[in-house]
């Protein structure tokens, strides 16, 4: 688990960053979890599909995954990077007189 929060006011909060097995069995092409390690201990337990937690392993797995995505793809990737050169855009468009532009 890693610590997402330092701030002594506040409670510790954990996020998990599991890591997951997939094998592709022959004759198919569908992607097959084979095992999963929600944490990065050497003495973390491995949940395999047979055992009765492998449905809260997978929960774990997707939300890592939905961090993921929303913390980087998508906070990163588009608020973050994109948006201030969107802003700086439309500040330096918005200046110029576009009906002088235009053709009679």
């Amino acid at each position: 688990r890693t610590v997402l929060s330092e701030n002594a006011s506040w409670p510790k909060m954990y996020y998990y960053s599991p890591m997951v097995l997939f094998s592709v069995p022959e004759g198919d092409d569908k992607l097959m979890p084979l095992a999963i390690q929600i944490e990065k201990t050497a003495k973390a337990k491995v949940f395999t599909p047979d055992e009765q937690e492998w449905t809260y392993a997978k929960m774990v797995v997707t939300s890592a995954d939905e961090n993921v995505h929303e913390w980087l793809s998508h906070l990163g990737k588009t608020h973050l990077t994109i948006e201030p050169q969107i802003v700086a855009a439309w500040n330096q468009l918005k200046s110029v007189n576009h009906e002088d532009r235009k053709s009679t």
